[in-house]
């Protein structure tokens, strides 16, 4: 019985202190000190907190893909009330179409997989986060404003189309496979210590200055206007690649000066010494 009850407690849970808690529970029985009636019922109630604490956790995850969920129902909602008849995007008048399509959604896939491991950062502990929530919301409205500009501007502002075509979606394909492989990159050389949205920097934190962090402070940031970039080229019109590049710019340079107040505060002429030598997002530029 304490075997099957066990098994309703979350499996990170359980793989981390099942085998103990099992252990216990025979030997509190075997010494007397409680039945396995009492300590089942005191399972089924941790069950439940365990769950609750999951869920909190998870609550933020649920947020993010409501809002990439929005923002894929009004990019494909735009054709029908476009007033000039359907959206000219990649999706439905170039023949690179398909193949954008799956590049888009393979970075959404990787970014996806990066943010679940952040979750499980080391530094997920009792650190403050130092950032603003309105960070979230910002976020989450700019992805939407972003995925409306770039689809609506070759309706609204077809004068602002870049020619030729094929050479615009074909340069924002490379950008955004580069960008994404450099944001990667980036994230596997941190390691345990990247931690997705929030900005947490521990005391006993190195200054990781190995891979791209060689070149760049902010390497993942940088890989994030790239594909921001290259999405914008991918609609081929000047108006939507500025609108997005200016949004995730204004984002970028947001969370690029919380985190390096941070890293000063807390690492202190560890991390001003590393800065010093290198540029924040463009090499030998800035």
């Amino acid at each position: 019985m304490i075997g099957w009850l066990l098994r309703l407690y979350p499996r990170a849970w359980r793989d981390r202190y099942g085998a103990e808690l099992s252990q216990l529970i025979d030997d509190l029985v075997a010494a007397g000190e409680t039945t396995r009636v009492r300590t089942g019922v005191n399972l089924v109630a941790g069950a439940a907190v365990a769950w609750s604490k999951v869920v909190a956790r998870r609550a933020v995850l649920l947020r993010v893909g409501a809002v990439v969920v929005v923002g894929g129902i009004l990019a494909a909602g735009i054709g029908r009330f476009a007033p000039d008849g359907p959206v000219r995007t990649y999706t439905r008048a170039h023949p690179l179409g398909v193949l954008v399509l799956l590049v888009q959604l393979g970075w959404l896939l990787t970014e996806g997989t990066e943010f679940a491991r952040g979750w499980r950062s080391r530094l997920r502990r009792d650190d403050p986060r130092l950032y603003h929530r309105a960070f979230w919301w910002l976020s989450g409205l700019c992805f939407v404003a972003g995925t409306v500009a770039v689809n609506l501007a070759p309706v609204t502002v077809p004068a602002a189309d870049i020619r030729p075509r094929t050479l615009s979606v074909g340069a924002g394909i490379a950008l955004i496979l580069a960008g994404t492989g450099l944001r990667e990159l980036a994230i596997r050389t941190l390691g345990g210590w990247y931690c997705s949205f929030t900005v947490r920097v521990a005391p006993d934190q190195p200054v990781i200055a190995a891979g791209p962090y060689r070149l760049l402070r902010h390497p993942g940031h940088a890989g994030m206007l790239m594909v921001c970039v290259g999405a914008g080229l991918v609609s081929a019109n000047w108006v939507g690649l500025s609108v997005l590049a200016a949004l995730t710019l204004a984002l970028v340079l947001w969370r690029t000066r919380v985190e390096e107040t941070a890293l000063l505060a807390t690492l202190g002429d560890r991390y001003r010494g590393y800065a010093a030598a290198r540029k924040r997002l463009v090499p030998l530029v800035w």
